[in-house]
């Protein structure tokens, strides 16, 4: 049998129809392999959704969705951190942008400081701790019926109710809570007013132009605004004084004083024609349990004091 030897010529596809078939396949691989992964036929999309909040004085919590991807109503539910659930939307199709629910209206109790968890698919979407909302009281001069002596109210009990003024600003009114008094309240004043805590309790917001005086022993639920305008140089927090709440001061510095708290950031900032000195000072065993802002003043911490998160200073 004879060996027929092919010329190297004699091919049954030349180099450069190979080249281009092969290059062919390729382009052709890549665009099925890129349609596939645009549609979503190769792998499942997680779950991703935006939500907002609104708390209600009821107690009631309404929660918005804002955005939303490959999300079922049926897998979405909402628990409280470390709790039980708390409700979810329900049905059977895909969770929509604009859906609203409500929670903590005999669905489950809520709390301020409570965390609400929003879980889809078995994925931590969104959280949301509560911040509470102070309920809305008639007006002290209302409740005592324009008998205040001089502009005075003095708290030597239980007092539930509001120190503002008609239109729920600040008014000109000097406060006074005694070591039994207890004020359940917002409290508003402006330069014209005054508040001295001497050894009581507040319970609400607190915004005061002139700095307020709170002696030793006293305890502020609420957070505490001193607005620029107003008198004196340092808000002093004496010896173990308490304030659940944040502290933002505009040009006076916060003081400390040995075993006085802060459960919350204590921020002052620059006003005109102010000199806040130090901005935030702590002596002794005082404690600032989150961030110590002075932005563009000093933040001086003793030995023996402590300030739990971040420290911004002179910037």
């Amino acid at each position: 049998m004879s060996i027929r030897r092919l010329n190297h010529s004699n091919r049954a596809v030349s180099t450069v129809l190979g080249m281009v078939l092969m290059v062919g396949i390729i382009t052709m691989s890549m665009a099925v392999l890129a349609a596939a992964l645009l549609s979503g036929g190769l792998y499942d999309h997680q779950p991703r959704a935006e939500f907002v909040y609104q708390e209600k004085a009821s107690g009631e919590v309404l929660i918005g969705v804002e955005s939303v991807q490959s999300l079922a109503a049926g897998d979405t539910r909402i628990q409280v951190k470390g709790g039980s659930g708390c409700g979810s939307w329900g049905g059977s199709g895909s969770l929509e942008k604009g859906a609203v629910t409500a929670v903590g209206d005999g669905s489950c109790s809520l709390a301020a400081g409570d965390v609400i968890q929003i879980v889809g698919d078995s994925v931590l979407l969104d959280s949301y701790k509560l911040r509470g909302v102070s309920p809305t009281y008639e007006r002290c001069s209302e409740k005592f019926e324009g008998r205040l002596a001089d502009g005075e109210i003095e708290v030597t009990g239980n007092l539930k109710c509001d120190i503002v003024g008609e239109d729920g600003g600040r008014t000109d009114v000097d406060v006074i809570i005694d070591d039994s008094g207890h004020l359940d309240g917002t409290v508003k004043l402006n330069e014209g007013g005054s508040l001295n805590i001497d050894g009581g309790e507040l319970t609400g917001q607190l915004e005061t132009e002139n700095v307020p005086s709170i002696d030793g022993g006293s305890e502020i639920n609420g957070d505490m605004t001193v607005a620029e305008g107003g008198s004196g140089d340092t808000l002093q927090l004496k010896s173990d004084t308490r304030v659940e709440g944040k502290i933002h001061s505009a040009g006076e510095t916060v003081n400390l004083k040995d075993g006085s708290e802060v459960i919350g950031d204590v921020t002052v900032v620059p006003a005109p024609g102010e000199d806040p000195g130090d901005g935030i000072d702590l002596k002794g065993n005082s404690l600032i349990d989150g961030d110590a802002n002075a932005t563009e003043y000093d933040v001086v911490v003793g030995p023996d004091a402590t300030v739990t998160d971040e420290i911004t200073e002179n910037q």
